[in-house]
């Protein structure tokens, strides 16, 4: 699959950080739905059908947090793979599926994260 043909949702409640990663990942070439809380997210993937590949998330947001999120989404996209971002060590339930990428971090750093995350998701077959 080329990078355009993948779907990230990107939510997070920090302005600044949700427009440097959602230009970072448009930027690869991503197609993006951005939110700017995990509620928001919700609302505005009740109404999408399209395939959804990753969620990129903040663990700690208003409304809804990231991991309540991912069990959300989850319900009707199986096979979303979850990249969580937090300054803090989350304690994370192994069921829940979930990487982690700890603050402060890179565009390098985030980009390699998402590239490994789809690639195992979504291995290319021939």
């Amino acid at each position: 699959m080329r990078a355009a043909d993948y779907c990230i949702v990107v939510a997070e409640d920090d302005e600044i950080l949700r427009y440097c990663t959602v230009k970072l990942l448009r930027e690869h070439g991503y197609q993006i739905i951005e939110a700017r809380d995990g509620l928001e997210a919700l609302e505005l993937l009740e109404r999408c059908d399209d395939a959804i590949h990753l969620l990129v998330t903040n663990y700690d947001m208003p409304r809804v947090n990231g991991v309540e999120l991912a069990r959300r989404l989850r319900i009707k996209h199986e096979r979303l793979m979850v990249l969580m971002i937090s300054g803090s060590a989350p304690a994370l339930d192994p069921n829940d599926d979930i990487e982690l990428l700890g603050k402060p971090y890179n565009q390098a750093e985030l980009a390699a994260k998402v590239r490994d995350l789809l690639r195992r998701g979504y291995p290319v077959r021939a």
